[in-house]
């Protein structure tokens, strides 16, 4: 729950550590913008900062969904087990919710917390 609150703050940018192959420096900004939780809620204008969380647990491996003023939308997953479901369906019944303009317009990223 303290992610989620965090998440809809207006408290400071988040620097991710970056996994993998990943070069270049990421910021997130918590959005105050807390979007319903329905699919409807999703369907948000770009370049508009949104945190969004489903209210039905219905997206695999995906806790909540970031967007920001620069373009990037955040999958997040919340983790506090070792082992934790691959975020792969739930990033991509999001990525299907959001209108195909926006969806494309924006990079996508995943962040386990």
């Amino acid at each position: 729950m303290r992610m989620h609150e965090w998440m809809c703050s207006s408290g400071a940018r988040i620097d991710p550590i970056p996994s993998g192959g990943c070069t270049g420096a990421l910021s997130i900004t918590p959005s105050t913008n807390l979007v319903p939780g329905t699919l409807a809620g999703l369907n948000q204008p770009k370049g508009t900062s949104f945190y969004w969380m489903p209210s039905v647990s219905n997206f695999p491996g995906i806790d909540a969904v970031l967007g920001d003023t620069d373009g990037n939308i955040f999958t997040v997953q919340c983790s506090i087990a070792m082992d934790h479901s691959a975020p792969n369906d739930g990033i991509l019944k999001a990525r299907q919710s959001i209108p195909s303009a926006i969806r494309n317009a924006c990079s996508w990223h995943h962040v386990v917390v």
